[in-house]
């Protein structure tokens, strides 16, 4: 396992959304049966907590060990673990939770979101922040557990973020020239996964380069 703990220069904050405000219309999936899709209406409280609601049945919590996967509209979800969040000191390792798969193929993509909360600062009356992190999971078909792509929170990227990247796109000259020459982010993240699964070109966005002031 990997011990990695990321602290905020890792991670893209997305404050005040959650992941799911209310029931959703989609289905799930249980681990002890494949082929049978269970409609429902379908709310991910937090990154551990599936509530679902039938037609005729209350609202109901599910064991995350009890679940494949679940679907709402176009999005699918699966549990994933075996990495380390800032969460809590000295940070907190994720044993298992939900993360959206974006992207699957040579490489799979998840985007797996965490509720942080921060605690006042000093002696002070405040109230603390509380804000959802987002943070990108790297998974290869024989990789027992997914790899956290880290990067600088100011520009999205970072030696750390290409050395995190490297090995995935071995393959690809073209995608390692993009990311050698520092063209690619946690921004443009995603085509950049889609561009090494499909096999095409990148075609995604790429950061302009700053512009100089007028003496």
């Amino acid at each position: 396992m990997r011990l990695l703990l990321l602290f905020p220069l890792l991670l893209l904050s997305q404050l005040g959304f959650a992941q799911f405000s209310s029931f959703e219309a989609g289905y799930y999936v249980l681990v002890d049966n494949h082929s049978t899709r269970y409609p429902a209406e379908i709310k991910l409280r937090d990154e551990n907590t599936l509530l679902v609601r039938g037609e005729n049945t209350k609202k109901e919590k599910l064991d995350l060990q009890d679940v494949l996967f679940f679907q709402v509209a176009n999005r699918r979800f699966v549990p994933v673990g075996g990495f380390f969040i800032s969460k809590g000191l000295g940070g907190t390792e994720v044993a298992r939770g939900f993360a959206q798969l974006l992207d699957s193929g040579q490489v799979k993509l998840y985007e797996y979101k965490y509720y942080l909360t921060n605690p006042p600062v000093g002696n002070t009356m405040s109230v603390g922040s509380s804000y959802w992190q987002t943070l990108y999971l790297l998974q290869r078909p024989n990789d027992e557990e997914p790899t956290p792509v880290e990067a600088n929170r100011l520009s999205g990227a970072g030696k750390y973020f290409r050395q995190t990247l490297a090995p995935f796109i071995s393959s690809r000259p073209d995608l390692q020239k993009l990311l050698a020459d520092r063209k690619i982010t946690l921004d443009n993240l995603v085509p950049f996964i889609r561009a090494l699964n499909s096999g095409q070109p990148f075609t995604g966005s790429l950061p302009q380069p700053p512009t100089r002031e007028p003496y």
